[in-house]
């Protein structure tokens, strides 16, 4: 795939990648991203790179399935095909990992493990662990060695468990089932298992043999806290060869994965596919042991610069030419013309040539190699090599000795260049985690979406990401297919008007038509809640940038959602609140004018009482009319009497209360009290009023009975039929008020959600 392109239509490529993480498990997920990128870049192919996640779900988290939503994305309009990284399915069956990969119809290889229906591309687990274990039996003479494995039901975890028991049965060393604990994957089931082969099972061992890198992190450091030193009482040894397990205090020895070699060759598979082209075999790349400190051994490099030198000699060729063909049976990785030249000016000056050509020309070697991120190891190694041979391609002594000090200089120089690799990187690591920290300070700090969205803008461009494209849910709170773009911007900062109404990848119309990209594809997640998606195009090839970016934005989108969302329910809480008050408020009147009606109606209903008794005394012919009609009157006297009671019994201040509680929110079922008791108070007033009712219509006849007893008496009667008729007039006005005031209470109910 030298070029790129799709046989069948001569355009360019584009393949998606799919990962767990772009950070992670002890160095691995940034292995396998860093590989990706490199293979697409050199075979000149589009890459979206999809960091998912683990499908469906992680023992460790229990939001990790919220992460699978970049994986929706996926269609073939987009891609010709995947490349997806085996442990994103760990922790499912092997029927669902295969649904999940047909589900896309497009070709697919898998990779970093083996998966049945697919070609794949796998190390060959059994030689190197099987190098690991004879090495720590036979080197180191271990015969105590604890096993942890990989995920239950990973068929690499599985296969490099029955390499263990079938290394130990070869070497005649028996398996202690307590010394085998199930792992994860990831640093804490390593340290765990440490704790329980120490704690639970009380158990002593020589060596751990952990089935990752990440476990073996988490044992060492396990270990430590235990204050078991490493490697003189415990040895410990890995699997994969990660930048953290290199960079380990002390260093761990391992089986390095060749990941870059597994990726390229995966990316090469999968062009046959979609070419058409046969190619449905599994390759399997050789793994190999990696022995470092943390079992007790010296770095290779170390060792190397141990070994003899060679005797003198001559003949047998010219020295460019032996040394030249040492360094390449060496392995020596870097550029052959430049290992050419050194090689070529290293001869010369041992001629005698002035000014000396070796040493200025391997300091701008390191120079550039620091420049362009590379370590220094190859180098060095390459410097072991020359040394050992300068005695035996330079019989006179003179010659010899000016090689040697070359050498030696170099070796010196190459030292120093190491010491300042190391102080760039960190410089680099530094400068960049300043710039995420400032991004990500201005970005948790603003909560408005307006302006949220300028400075993700402004910040990623500042971060020399050149383009990007971040789409949310429309609404966060109930997540569907319904998005919208957030922020678009291509080439530096250009703005992109483009529609989007899905949960999709952008329309065409957004991507580079004249140039190769990649692009790292993000979840914006925030522990339950799914937002949207980020697609940065590829500025710095670093996965933690990307990985914090994530986390970053996803957390200011929330933050942004949380006070929208409470914005909106003040609003909503203060409209009710007026609601409510707009009814409180006439029932408050109602409740006064009742009170002040009954008490001036008891008054008059005295005064009524006192002429009954008065014409009583004067017409002794009505005398018991009118005796029966004092009684009623004094009844209805008592009625309203408890109408005055009930409804001075109620609370004003108490409702003003309840209505700040209602705006509050969570206290407005407090009102529920008070609006009840007023339901209460209505119904009870209503019913009183009607007995008074039927006590007027009783009384009405005995007034008339009353006239007929005597002229002088009728004037009296006459007053006491209008007060009568002014008490009926007043009951109606308060069985009004009464009515009003209970379906007041039951409105106010009712918006606050209380039956």
């Amino acid at each position: 795939m030298a070029n790129g392109t799709n046989g069948n239509s001569g355009r360019r490529m584009t393949v998606g990648f799919l990962v767990q993480e772009s950070i992670g498990a002890g160095g691995f997920h940034e292995l396998v991203w860093y590989s990706m990128v490199e293979a697409a870049r050199k075979r000149g192919v589009n890459a979206l790179i999809f960091a998912g996640g683990s499908l469906d779900s992680a023992p460790y988290n229990p939001f990790e399935k919220n992460l699978n939503l970049v994986y929706d994305l996926i269609h073939r309009d987009h891609l010709d095909g995947l490349i997806i990284s085996s442990p994103i399915g760990n922790y499912v069956s092997e029927e669902r990992f295969q649904q999940f990969c047909r589900q896309f119809a497009i070709p697919v290889v898998t990779v970093v493990g083996s998966r049945s229906g697919f070609p794949s591309v796998r190390v060959n687990n059994r030689n190197g662990l099987r190098d690991a274990i004879l090495h720590l039996v036979e080197e180191h003479k271990a015969r105590k060695i604890a096993f942890v494995k990989g995920a239950a039901g990973n068929v690499d975890a599985e296969e490099r468990l029955t390499v263990y028991r079938e290394t130990m049965n070869e070497a005649g060393l028996p398996i202690d089932p307590d010394l085998i604990y199930n792992g994860m994957f990831n640093e804490e089931s390593g340290g765990e298992a440490v704790t329980c082969f120490v704690k639970e099972k009380g158990k002593s061992f020589d060596a751990v043999v952990a089935s990752n890198d990440a476990m073996a992190l988490g044992a060492l450091t396990a270990l430590r806290d235990l204050g078991i030193q490493i490697p003189w009482e415990v040895k410990v040894t890995g699997f994969d060869d990660t930048i953290e397990a290199r960079a380990s205090v002390p260093p761990i020895t391992t089986v390095r994965q060749p990941i870059d070699e597994m990726c390229g060759a995966a990316l090469d598979l999968l062009e046959r596919l979609i070419r058409g082209e046969a190619a449905n075999e599994s390759i399997v790349i050789p793994t190999q042991l990696v022995v470092r400190q943390s079992c007790g051994c010296s770095s290779g490099l170390a060792r190397e610069a141990g070994e003899p030198r060679r005797e003198r000699r001559e003949g047998g060729g010219a020295p460019a030419e032996i040394l030249l063909g040492e360094l390449r049976r060496s392995g020596i990785e870097g550029e052959e013309r430049e290992l050419a030249e050194v090689v070529a000016a290293l001869c010369d000056d041992v001629r005698g040539r002035e000014p000396p050509a070796a040493l200025p020309k391997l300091r701008r070697i390191f120079q550039d190699n620091i420049l362009r991120g590379r370590g220094m190891e190859a180098w060095q190694r390459a410097l072991c090599v020359l040394r050992k041979w300068t005695r035996a391609l330079w019989p006179e002594e003179a010659a010899a000795a000016r090689a040697e000090d070359i050498v030696y200089q170099a070796t010196v120089v190459a030292g120093e260049y190491s010491k300042q690799a190391l102080a760039s990187r960190a410089i680099v690591i530094e400068r960049k985690l300043n710039d995420l920290t400032e991004v990500g300070q201005l970005l948790i700090t603003t909560f408005n979406f307006d302006e949220l969205k300028n400075l993700v803008k402004s910040q990623l461009t500042l971060l020399k990401i050149p383009s990007c494209f971040l789409s949310v849910f429309r609404d966060i709170s109930n997540p569907t297919d319904e998005s919208e773009v957030f922020v678009a911007y291509r080439d530096g900062g250009e703005d992109a008007e483009i529609s989007h109404r899905t949960h999709t990848l952008p329309e065409k119309s957004y991507w580079p038509r004249d140039r190769r990209y990649t692009y790292a594809v993000h979840p914006l997640t925030f522990r339950e809640r799914r937002l949207g998606y980020a697609m940065f195009e590829l500025g710095p090839e670093d996965g933690l940038v990307y990985n914090t970016l994530e986390v970053q934005i996803s957390s200011s989108l929330m933050g942004s959602e949380l006070i929208r969302e409470r914005e909106k329910t003040e609003t909503e809480e203060k409209k009710r609140s007026d609601t409510i008050q707009e009814l409180v408020r006439p029932m408050l009147d109602s409740i006064e004018t009742v009170t002040a009606t009954a008490r001036e109606k008891i008054g008059m209903i005295e005064d009524l009482i006192a002429v009954t008794k008065e014409n009583g005394e004067k017409v002794d012919s009505t005398s018991a009319a009118i005796k029966a009609m004092n009684e009623k009157i004094e009844k209805m006297a008592d009625v309203i009497g408890l109408i005055d009671d009930v409804s001075s019994r109620v609370n004003i201040m108490a409702i003003n209360t309840s209505i700040e509680s209602a705006h509050a929110g969570a206290y407005g079922k407090g009102f529920a009290v008070i609006a009840g008791e007023i339901r209460k108070l209505a119904d009870s007033i209503k019913e009183n009023a009607t007995v008074i009712a039927n006590y007027l219509k009783d009384i009405r006849p005995t007034i008339d009975g009353s006239r007929k007893a005597g002229d002088e008496s009728r004037e009296a009667f006459r007053r006491l039929e209008n007060d009568v008729a002014d008490v009926a007039h007043a009951l109606r006005q308060i069985t009004d008020s009464m009515d009003a005031l209970t379906s007041g209470s039951g409105k106010i109910l009712s918006i606050m959600n209380i039956s």
